[in-house]
């Protein structure tokens, strides 16, 4: 299990059932508005009237009405989430007929709307749904009705107020110093045991060169974006210097991809910062907390190969494998369906193994394709 490169990255990404490690020690922290998505909306009308309705118009009309019920929240852009699913191997294609909140896991968000577009009788419908992502909890439903499509798009902001309304942050109000933090999130359920709610360690203080500053962004993903794009420029030194910087503030801030990140960047001494396999460590550590796939998996491997000092733990190992593939990381998938074919966790279940060798051939891995022969 040798790391390997990402496609078109410079970076690299380490790679054998399921519960975070110990939580470590917590920061007082202010809770930060919840990053919201919207998916792109099925459509399920037939013929001339799919061609008369543009879906991406609508979900562009739902992000709107959600600003104007949500003000607190950090709204997705169709922009951001095109790129987030792209670094992920998706396409905005992908999320439809995916469960929702997989799809928001993955591009790191903490709620996720998402909808069909329907006639039923006479009437032309768009029916919404709001996903918890961290619970996986169904929040609240929501319709716009109308004989037209004008009047459609006009019940459209009564609709979206709706599905938020249960939601005391569609009520804006300045925090107190006295304010109760809300209840921490728990991970995705297991198949072998029942989610345990786990903190989410800190980063630890920033290396020399490196500002200990969270994202300048409202938005933390948005620090990931600009790193990519700082990594990809590789202009001259300072652009290197720039993408790290904007990788280590957006895990600080709260994405587990800039945590995955600037992991692979300690751990490979990339964009002119030297090798350091406990600040790596650290880094996959929070990315995994927050539910970063990547992270998830290269923590494994240092489990694994006790490096970081991270002790040498193969249950721990298989535990973030398992967690990965539940996040839908392919290579996390391919591991972990190792350690149930080895008995690397005191468990052999070939069976199972090769499902979870399929979900990686699902995923990309292809590698793991006909492995279900083993």
């Amino acid at each position: 299990m040798r790391p390997r490169a990402w496609p078109g990255h410079s970076l690299w990404r380490l790679a054998v059932p399921l519960a975070l490690a110990a939580p470590l020690a917590l920061a007082a922290a202010q809770p930060s508005p919840p990053l919201v998505a919207v998916l792109e909306l099925r459509s399920k009308l037939e013929g001339a009237e799919q061609k008369a309705v543009d879906a991406s118009y609508v979900a562009d009309q739902v992000r709107g009405a959600l600003l104007e019920a949500m003000p607190s929240a950090r709204l997705m852009t169709r922009e951001n989430l095109l790129v987030l699913l792209q670094s992920a191997g998706k396409s905005l294609a992908d999320c439809e007929g995916e469960c929702e909140v997989d799809t928001g896991r993955r591009i790191g968000a903490d709620l996720v709307v998402s909808g069909e577009i329907l006639k039923f009788g006479s009437n032309y419908k768009v029916q919404l749904k709001l996903h918890d992502t961290h619970e996986g909890r169904l929040l609240s439903t929501g319709t716009a009705s109308g004989k037209t499509l004008d009047a459609l798009d006009a019940a459209l902001g009564p609709a979206v107020k709706k599905l938020v309304g249960a939601l005391a942050l569609a009520q804006p109000a300045a925090a107190s110093a006295t304010s109760a933090p809300p209840a921490a999130s728990a991970p995705p359920p297991s198949e072998s045991a029942p989610a345990a709610k786990a903190a989410v360690p800190e980063l630890g203080p920033a290396p020399s060169g490196l500002a200990d500053a969270p994202c300048a962004e409202a938005d933390a993903n948005a620090c990931f974006l600009h790193g990519n794009q700082a990594e990809a420029a590789k202009s001259d030194p300072a652009s290197a210097q720039r993408a790290a910087q904007l990788y280590f503030s957006a895990c600080k801030s709260g994405a587990g991809n800039g945590c995955s990140a600037i992991g692979n960047t300690f751990f490979n001494g990339l964009l002119g910062q030297p090798v350091d396999l406990v600040r790596a460590a650290q880094a996959y550590q929070r990315g995994c907390a927050l539910f970063n796939g990547r992270s998830c998996t290269n923590l494994g491997w240092m489990a694994e190969s006790a490096l970081g000092g991270i002790p040498k733990s193969l249950t721990v190992a298989c535990e973030k494998y398992q967690l990965a593939c539940e996040l839908d990381e392919e290579v996390g998938c391919s591991n972990a369906g190792n350690c149930f074919k080895l008995g690397l966790a005191g468990v052999h279940d070939l069976a199972r193994a090769k499902k979870l060798w399929a979900k990686a051939c699902k995923l990309g891995r292809k590698a793991d394709c006909g492995r279900e022969d083993d």
